[in-house]
């Protein structure tokens, strides 16, 4: 199973893949699923530190996309990325993408990640759907699926690891 989530869910889908929670700033806590194979975050949070570091437990594959104008949660999601070691691991990170840019119905109040100054609805949520299939395919066994991945543009930038 692939667990995946957005803001408070991608800490969710961290800690389901393995990675450990801090108890007095030490990751210790263990809430990880055997069952989960692979995880996918979107803008995710570190519920004010008790996820940081913890993330180097995680030994499935992960696939992290996270806005650098996110009011929100910040670019937390570089940092616990920053603590992964297993393979494949992907982070896309997206200067001009805010909180709400992973969710577009939010977009009607133009909230933090919607209209002018960040990037178009359309592309983004073309690329969501895309790195998602590629990276899920690939872990299903699906050759070529990997490679698939959006190349980088203007709008973003990956750090990858095979």
């Amino acid at each position: 199973y692939i667990s995946s989530g957005y803001s408070f869910g991608g800490y969710t889908a961290y800690v389901n893949g393995g990675a450990l929670v801090n108890q007095w700033w030490t990751p210790t806590l263990d809430y990880s699923d055997s069952r989960v194979t692979g995880v996918i975050t979107f803008a995710p949070w570190d519920a004010f530190g008790y996820l940081t570091s913890g993330t180097s437990e995680v030994e499935v594959p992960v696939l992290t996309i996270g806005g650098e104008s996110d009011w929100t949660v910040g670019t937390q999601f570089k940092d616990m990325y920053s603590h992964v070691g297993s393979t494949p691991r992907a982070m896309a990170s997206f200067p001009f993408a805010g909180h709400f840019s992973f969710t577009p119905i939010y977009c009607v109040a133009w909230g933090n990640g919607c209209g002018d100054g960040f990037v178009a609805e359309d592309e983004f949520t073309s690329f969501v759907e895309t790195s998602v299939l590629a990276f899920s395919e690939h872990l299903r066994g699906r050759p070529g699926a990997i490679e698939q991945l959006p190349a980088e543009d203007d709008n973003f930038t990956w750090s990858y690891t095979k």
